[in-house]
């Protein structure tokens, strides 16, 4: 690891292998009912790498019949729902924001790496 932001749910790292950059989001999902899971987020956009979040939406929906009843009620939330139980979808939709100028950003937290090429996304 080259560099990293702050912790956080989107963490910034910039990675090197090889002589070459490779730049991710780690992410750190908290799931009410699990343990916490963490990935890798690559993506490329018109040849650039380096993209941060810009805002999340969290919304839920839950199947569920009131003990002893017989119609299951829809409810929706948003984010998660105060309880688990029944069926549940969460989706999480993200939306991020690519640099404009990624060599800059590179002078700024890696330059002795400002002119590697990037890694493959294969």
């Amino acid at each position: 690891m080259v560099w990293h932001g702050p912790a956080q749910p989107f963490t910034p790292v910039l990675l090197e292998r090889d002589g070459r950059l490779d730049y991710a989001l780690l992410v750190t999902l908290a799931i009410p009912t699990a343990e916490p899971q963490a990935f890798l987020l690559r993506a490329e956009q018109e040849k650039r790498r380096v993209f941060t979040l810009q805002r999340e939406e969290i919304w839920s929906d839950q199947l569920t019949s009131p003990q002893g009843g017989f119609w299951a009620q829809p409810p929706q939330y948003d984010g998660f729902p105060p309880t688990i139980e029944g069926q549940t979808k969460t989706v999480w939709r993200w939306y991020f924001v690519f640099e404009d100028d990624e060599r800059s950003w590179r002078m700024k937290h890696a330059p002795q790496l400002a002119d590697a090429a990037w890694a493959t996304l294969e």
